[in-house]
């Protein structure tokens, strides 16, 4: 072999380890799994204490907590402030109702006044429950492809959806003195903002 036929052979060889190492590499890089983007947390104005401890003889507990699960870009689309978000609970021995607390404010000769409000429970009573004990006071409707209960008490009128732990319900009041709006004027459009943070 000639001293030319010597070099071509050594570059070859030099070439071929080198791929064979480029290769390698490749390949455990391929191997490495890429793990999924996190699902982002909804977004809040402002913070609020964790649920408090549940008792619920006899039923599951509350897992869907409105005041934490609900994004402040429903709250707003819906026609509150974000900002008001406090924690409106009610904890009974049988059953819970988890849940929030939002107003609307305007400026009332000079004054910025609530004209709306919504609190939004989160509750372990079924559907069922809820026709049983509001008996006719009540009218049947779909919410986000949910059955759907809407009834009025006192000056609040009042939607309930079925969810995973039994109902998420609606409550919206109106300050008479200051708007012309009703309890039950929008209260089917909130209801079809605020339901698609329902977890399936």
């Amino acid at each position: 072999m000639n001293r030319l036929s010597v070099v071509f052979v050594a570059l070859a060889t030099a070439l071929a380890i080198g791929g064979c190492g480029t290769g390698d590499a490749g390949d455990a890089g391929d191997d490495q799994s890429v793990s999924p983007p996190p699902v982002p947390s909804p977004k809040l104005a402002v913070s609020v204490p964790p649920m408090p401890k549940q008792v619920n003889r006899g039923r599951q507990d509350v897992s869907f907590d409105p005041c934490v699960g609900i994004d402040d870009s429903l709250i707003v689309r819906s026609g509150f402030d974000p900002a008001t978000r406090e924690r409106d609970d009610l904890i009974f021995d049988d059953y819970s109702f988890i849940g929030c607390e939002f107003n609307h404010k305007e400026d009332i000769r000079g004054q910025k006044l609530p004209v709306r409000s919504i609190s939004i429970w989160s509750t372990n009573i079924t559907l069922h429950e809820f026709r049983q004990r509001e008996g006719e006071n009540l009218r049947d409707l779909t919410v986000d492809g949910r059955p759907s209960i809407q009834y009025t008490k006192s000056s609040a009128c009042y939607i309930a959806i079925q969810s995973l732990d039994g109902v998420l319900n609606l409550s919206v009041s109106t300050s008479a003195p200051f708007t012309e709006e009703r309890p039950c004027d929008r209260i089917v459009e909130i209801a079809q903002t605020i339901a698609p943070a329902l977890p399936d």
